[in-house]
């Protein structure tokens, strides 16, 4: 069967789940679940967001609404919960288009690991994790894995139009949730700095410019939070405080492995690798063991774990 196939599968036993899920309940599941119809009515009612936010998956939750409304359909509570719930079941199955740039962008021909990555990306836990309130954090991570892999595709093609399209999904990205963004400045530098070297410095301030640019314009309390970040990075630290429950130590374990796994591949196999590769098996290694360190406070632990599936598909 062709990696097509497989993707078209991939996606459509991933949307089948999602809509299974979000739409075996009346409301919108999860703690955060009602929090993206208030931001999508107000939007429609007032004209702007409720509360401060990363205002990109409101906006397009709310022209979907008014495009429905368009067909004679009345703007409903309802009709909001219902276009939140297809948005968010959507998204995750789309990462099959991202991945396969990335398959793409390698020089051996589909194998059976190629399908096992596309059905990891969409079916694992942690992609189903991020079903119905942790929508903002689906979206993100969806332009995220675009704007990484037309990154990787100018560092391993050139072409000014794949940089131009990584700029333009980590724009998207940082305009849908900060946290996502973030890794991608962290991903991305990394990349630039193992291929570029020295010469990674202008680009990566660049980088770090446009994020808080970003961050300042949208929500200024972020923005002040951000520069303190360090003071909560340790605050509860999920080792000393007791809170390594077994997810946590289930993602601890998994991450160190992969990890370990990279840069065992990088000594053994280091001379059959192009310098791109290198580089991004080396950068997956370095975000897998910082996302995955048991000191850090227990908030972040998870949230950085949102993340680890693609490291791990990027370490394999």
């Amino acid at each position: 069967m062709r990696l097509k196939t497989w993707s078209i599968l991939a996606f459509a036993l991933s949307l089948t789940v999602r809509l299974y899920l979000n739409f075996s309940q009346n409301l919108i599941p999860g703690t955060n679940g009602g929090y993206y119809p208030l931001q999508v009515r107000s939007i429609l009612m007032k004209g702007h967001l409720g509360f401060s936010d990363m205002p990109l998956l409101f906006y397009l939750n709310a022209y979907l609404v008014k495009a429905v409304s368009l067909l004679g359909v009345s703007v409903s509570d309802q009709l909001i919960i219902q276009t939140v719930k297809w948005t968010d079941s959507l998204i995750m199955p789309m990462l099959v288009i991202p991945f396969l740039i990335l398959m793409n962008l390698k020089k051996s021909a589909p194998t059976l690991s190629s399908v096992a990555v596309l059905l990891f990306v969409t079916l694992s836990l942690q992609p189903l994790i991020l079903t119905s309130d942790l929508q903002k954090n689906a979206l993100a991570i969806l332009f995220s894995v675009f704007g990484l892999a037309y990154l990787l595709a100018f560092l391993e093609r050139g072409m000014r139009r794949n940089l131009l399209l990584a700029g333009l999904f980590f724009m998207l990205t940082g305009l849908t949730h900060f946290g996502t963004l973030a890794f991608c400045v962290l991903y991305g530098s990394l990349l630039l700095f193992f291929r570029y070297k020295s010469k990674a410095i202008i680009p990566f301030m660049l980088l770090i410019a446009a994020a808080l640019g970003i961050v300042w314009n949208l929500d200024r309390t972020r923005f002040f939070r951000l520069l303190t970040f360090w003071e909560e990075l340790f605050e509860h630290s999920a080792l000393l405080h007791g809170m390594l429950g077994p997810p946590e130590l289930l993602q601890i374990l998994l991450a160190i492995t992969m990890g370990g796994w990279a840069v065992r591949s990088l000594a053994i196999f280091g001379d059959r690798l192009s310098e791109n590769e290198k580089g991004w098996l080396l950068s997956s290694a370095i975000c897998l063991f910082l996302f995955s360190f048991p000191l850090l406070d227990i908030e972040y632990l998870r949230r950085l774990g949102l993340f680890a599936f693609l490291l791990r598909h990027s370490s394999s």
